[in-house]
């Protein structure tokens, strides 16, 4: 290449990064990459739990059972009873369905020795582990729950109306969460993609797409680094309508560098320094960002 277009080139490149407020995302070549596991975290249980609702006391009572023999009993208060299995031991919990107001509660069973380690109420239902958490899920709300003390580590509930929790990024001292909210339009329902920023107990939020009609399934996964969080996005309606892209923002105040839109689902993301990798379906495109 020319000196003289190789400048023009620079110069060009320049002229409309600091013309154009957000920045751009430019194609570059793409490469082998690991992008962020997407997994629930829990763990094959050691025993088979038995539940059984004692109708009397409005308690669901849980059986620890090997090879057809109770080993131990435990009970909470509610008509539904389930578990899940983490390395810190079996969490079970109970809920009355359909009824918001009657509450939901979790304890954790440690499996060395068959205790109850604690018991308390809890807000949501239990989605995902990781690092020594428990994510409760339940609409627009994430609760990150201590499985060794039981302790509420995080919080944070959507603004929205029928929102609901997509996914949670944690980077040094702040929490980035995703959000799939429905509200009325002039057309009927608007589904919206959001983006929150939850830092020293200040939110700021950003809408980054839209799709006329309910979403029946809505993926937005979330990666980043200091200077950069990316948003991955895939969203459909029953009747046929989709979003797909990809969203890049800076990581201290959601300012939007740039979005790219796909045919297909993308399906995850991946920063790493100034590029973002995005799977779409079984493809990766590769993204070099420019930010002023």
């Amino acid at each position: 290449m020319e000196p003289r277009t190789l400048a023009g080139g620079v110069i060009l490149i320049i002229l409309l990064v600091f013309l154009l407020p957000k920045g751009l995302l430019l194609p570059t070549d793409s490469k082998e990459v690991s992008f962020p596991l997407r997994s629930s975290g829990f763990v094959k249980c050691p025993f088979f739990v038995r539940t059984h609702l004692n109708f009397s006391t409005q308690s669901v009572e849980f059986t620890i059972v090997e090879n057809g023999t109770p080993l131990a009993n435990f009970s909470l208060r509610g008509v539904v009873g389930k578990h899940v299995c983490i390395p810190e031991g079996i969490f079970v919990y109970s809920y009355y369905p359909g009824d918001p107001y009657a509450g939901m509660y979790g304890a954790l069973v440690e499996t060395t020795n068959l205790t109850e380690r604690w018991w308390r109420e809890i807000p949501g239902f239990p989605g995902k582990y990781s690092d020594g958490a428990i994510y409760l899920f339940k609409g627009g709300c994430v609760t990150l729950l201590n499985a060794s003390t039981g302790r509420f580590l995080f919080r944070f509930c959507s603004d929205e109306p029928r929102s609901k929790i997509a996914d949670v990024f944690f980077m040094n001292k702040s929490a980035y969460v995703t959000v799939v909210s429905v509200e009325k339009g002039l057309r009927g329902d608007v589904g919206k993609a959001i983006i929150y920023l939850v830092e020293r107990g200040e939110t700021r939020k950003k809408t980054f797409a839209n799709l006329l009609g309910d979403p029946a399934v809505a993926e937005l996964r979330i990666d980043g680094n200091e200077e950069y969080v990316a948003v991955s996005y895939f969203m459909y309606t029953a009747t046929g309508r989709e979003r797909d892209g990809l969203c890049v923002f800076r990581a201290d105040d959601l300012t939007v560098v740039g979005c790219k839109s796909f045919r297909h689902a993308a399906l995850n993301v991946k920063v790493e320094g100034d590029t973002v990798y995005v799977k779409v379906l079984d493809d990766v495109k590769a993204y070099r960002i420019i930010s002023p």
